[in-house]
């Protein structure tokens, strides 16, 4: 004899399972791009101001889903092919530049301030 489990309204609970789903997907992209949204609220402070060029050029896309990840892309300065100097980097990465206004590593640093609070921020969004 065999046992086992056996579902009454089989169809119906993958039915349920599908929107449910669909709702965690639909609610976990929309919590990226606030999330997105956040970074680049708390980073824009840090984001030296030398020549004011940095802090108009942010973005925030996404999310994009590449396989079965979602991504969201933050930052300052859209990298350009045909754009070899890379100011937003190279201000990000220059460890011994002195800044009036806003520091090095301004992205990295605003990304560690807000990680303490966006991570519980995501999981209660998509729960």
């Amino acid at each position: 004899m065999t046992r086992g489990v056996v579902i009454v309204g089989e169809k119906a609970l993958l039915a349920r399972l599908s929107i449910e789903a669909d709702r965690i997907t639909e609610r976990s992209a929309k919590a990226l791009a606030k999330a997105g949204d956040e970074i680049i609220r708390v980073t824009t402070p840090k984001v030296p101001i030398d020549t004011s060029e940095l802090r108009g050029r942010s973005f925030n896309e996404g999310p994009l889903l590449s396989r079965d990840t979602y991504i969201q892309i933050v930052g300052y300065e859209k990298y350009d092919k045909n754009y070899l100097d890379q100011y937003a980097a190279s201000v990000h990465e220059d460890m011994q530049a002195r800044h009036r206004v806003g520091q090095a590593k301004y992205l990295e640093a605003g990304m560690q301030e807000a990680s303490r609070y966006l991570l519980k921020y995501l999981q209660r969004e998509i729960q």
